[in-house]
């Protein structure tokens, strides 16, 4: 079972560089000039949506190896074979410093990701709300 949470723990990698690289175009933008295109517009509310869903998936992940996995480990065992028995003593494990910020935080992951789910709906209602504003306003002048 961690032979695939390690197939598929490069998304926990690839989405919040997806995410920084959508958002920094609309804030870079705001930065440079006060009129943001439209287009950085809709690659932020993509990126707020990406690192919502890495989050979402990052609390799955943690949910399926702390209650799941971790607990399935054998501390210990008696093999026999044809030379005697092979026994295993307990096994041993540790956590790195980020695997220890990680479970003191695992309570405020689902309100980071609902944060973040909810600042993409804004940004989508703002988008929402400017392409009716181009509507309108009419797309041919009569000049005439």
């Amino acid at each position: 079972m961690l032979d695939s949470l390690v197939r598929l723990s490069f998304t926990l990698v690839l989405g919040p560089l997806l995410s920084t690289a959508l958002v920094s175009l609309a804030l870079a933008s705001t930065i440079m000039s006060p009129k943001v295109p439209r287009v950085y517009l809709e690659a932020a509310a993509a990126g707020y949506a990406v690192a919502g869903l890495t989050v979402a998936l990052l609390i799955s992940f943690l949910r399926v190896l702390f209650r799941d996995i971790i607990p399935s480990i054998p501390l210990g065992g008696r093999l026999p074979t044809a030379y005697g028995v092979f026994t295993l003593r307990g096994s041993s494990g540790w956590y790195t410093d980020a695997g220890l910020l990680a479970l003191r935080l695992w309570s405020l992951y689902p309100l980071l990701a609902a944060l973040l789910i909810a600042a993409a709906a804004a940004l989508v209602y703002y988008l929402a709300r400017y392409y009716e504003d181009l509507l309108e306003e009419p797309l041919v002048y009569n000049t005439s």
